[in-house]
C-alpha cells in the first residue's frame, strides 16, 4: 500500500536524521530538517548552523558517514545562515 511505503520512508528518514544529529552533537548550534521527494526518490536535507571553530571537526564526522550505505551524503558550504533567519 502506498501509505505504508510513505510511512516507512518517513520513519527511515527520521531514524537517519536522529543518527546524523547524534554523530554531529556538539559541533553545531542549530539545525533544520526538510524532507520530500526529488524525481520520485526520497530526499532528506539537513541544514546545520556550525560555529567557525567547529567546521573542521564537523567535516571530519561527515567524512565518517559511510555507515549510511543507503544514503548519499552531500556537504556544501559554508553558506550564509539563511535557513535559520526567522
Amino acid at each position: 500500500d502506498a501509505d505504508d511505503v510513505e510511512h516507512r520512508t518517513e520513519r527511515e528518514q527520521e531514524r537517519i536524521s536522529r543518527e546524523i544529529h547524534q554523530l554531529l552533537a556538539g559541533h553545531f548550534a542549530r539545525s533544520k530538517t526538510e524532507s520530500g521527494l526529488l524525481a520520485g526518490n526520497p530526499l532528506l536535507s539537513l541544514h546545520f548552523l556550525v560555529p567557525k571553530k567547529s567546521i573542521t571537526p564537523f567535516r571530519k564526522v561527515l567524512q565518517r558517514m559511510s555507515q549510511f550505505p543507503a544514503a548519499r551524503v552531500l556537504s556544501s558550504g559554508p553558506w550564509p545562515p539563511y535557513n535559520f533567519v526567522s
